[in-house]
């Protein structure tokens, strides 16, 4: 089998050195005893500033601590607790509440994946 091209691969640093010519690029010594006396095809890599996304805002709780909600009761939670579920289906836990209970709340703490709340006034609306 012939070669009639011999690819020779070696990594190093440097620093390019310029002048009125263009530049040069200065090979250590270990690494030019090893090239052949031949023209050498050089590619540099150049670190190109990249503009990256933006981190993606973090997701917003649909309810603050303080606000009143008047939410529907429709599940128990595994203590017991009633959940409602605001917009979004994010979940809302209101103590000493029933499935079909509707009531005004206070929320009182804000979670990444739920809220707990207070009742404020069971609403005496007919069912």
């Amino acid at each position: 089998m012939r070669l009639d091209k011999l690819e020779l691969t070696r990594s190093f640093t440097t620093q390019i050195h310029r002048d009125d010519d263009g530049g040069h690029l200065p090979v250590p010594p270990a690494i030019a005893a090893e090239v052949p006396d031949t023209p050498l095809e050089v590619s540099v890599g150049v670190p190109v500033p990249v503009a990256m996304p933006p981190e993606p805002p973090a997701e917003v709780s649909p309810v603050e601590p303080g606000e009143l909600r008047m939410v529907t009761i429709s599940d128990r939670g595994r203590r017991g607790d009633g959940i409602a579920r605001v917009d979004h289906g994010f979940v809302v836990i209101v103590p000493e509440t029933v499935p079909d209970d509707r009531v005004l709340v206070e929320i009182t703490e804000v979670r990444d994946s739920y809220a707990m709340a207070e009742v404020i006034e069971p609403d005496h609306s007919p069912k």
